[in-house]
């Protein structure tokens, strides 16, 4: 069976006016939009419209204080499903860095930090980390840097530090048709398809026979943006799979917003339908 992610339709770009923008995190309920900074800074904007950029205020809440201790720091933004963790990449010390949040979703409630070293050498990630995911029920990690992407295996689930093969990734891959360099990785809800940010703003889409597991993955299309994007840093994905979201760094910050589908077609010529980022049907 073939899936291709159809030209993505255009829907509205938002001015963020917040510097080097390097994460991007969508509340599953489609109400808060959280910006991680490469200088440190988490942001924390509400949508009165659910999913809807246009409908963003940023409400004048930023945790600086919790980073204030790492260099090179916040190169993605990721929460655990409950968010009651936060997830970024301390490119400075090549560590993955989890914050607990005594109240889930609220950023000044960020408080301990643990940290899990990313292998360096040409057995784990050689170039800057940036992307950072994980599979729903937190048993399993996903690091990039600039061309590669690293799956963990956690014994414990959430914990970054807990890999069974340690620093080292379990199964590693190599990007192809990349144009610049990976910015960000999200998974499609089921773990059938994962979505890697090139820095020209291009997304590329791979296919893996078996869910969750990355030396499975194939190359399967990409999507060639047509906006005006100088430098895409991050990425986001909708819960309910029908929109995408991607940040151009340049300009002081830019979210472009778009709907989204993919096409299927199987192996009958004549058998072909939409489904949204969820596989549902449309």
């Amino acid at each position: 069976n073939n899936y291709q992610l159809t030209s993505p339709t255009y829907v509205q770009v938002k001015f963020i006016g917040t510097t080097a923008i390097h994460g991007l995190f969508m509340k599953p309920d489609g109400t808060k939009l959280y910006y991680q900074q490469f200088t440190g800074g988490l942001n924390e904007w509400d949508l009165s419209t659910p999913y809807d950029v246009s409908t963003a205020t940023y409400n004048n809440v930023t945790n600086t204080s919790a980073f204030s201790s790492y260099s090179n720091f916040g190169r993605d933004a990721y929460f655990s499903p409950n968010g009651d963790y936060y997830y970024s990449t301390d490119n400075g010390a090549k560590v993955v860095r989890r914050f607990t949040l005594s109240t889930p979703w609220d950023i000044t409630t960020l408080g301990s930090q643990s940290g899990a070293s990313i292998n360096t050498t040409s057995s784990g990630l050689t170039g800057a980390l940036n992307g950072i995911e994980f599979k729903p029920d937190g048993t399993k990690m996903y690091v990039c840097d600039a061309s590669e992407l690293g799956q963990w295996n956690l014994s414990t689930a959430w914990n970054a530090g807990t890999g069974t093969n340690g620093s080292i990734p379990d199964t590693k891959i190599t990007f192809s048709n990349l144009t610049g360099s990976s910015q960000a990785i999200r998974f499609q809800s089921d773990g059938s398809k994962f979505f890697v940010l090139d820095s020209n703003a291009d997304v590329l889409i791979y296919t893996m026979t078996t869910a969750w597991d990355i030396s499975t993955a194939s190359y399967t299309s990409k999507f060639s943006n047509s906006q005006s994007i100088t430098t895409a840093r991050a990425m986001a994905l909708s819960s309910d799979g029908n929109k995408m979201y991607i940040v151009d760094e340049a300009s002081s910050a830019r979210t472009y917003e778009y709907n989204i589908c993919l096409l299927y077609t199987s192996d009958a010529a004549d058998d072909s339908l939409r489904v949204d980022l969820g596989g549902r049907r449309i």
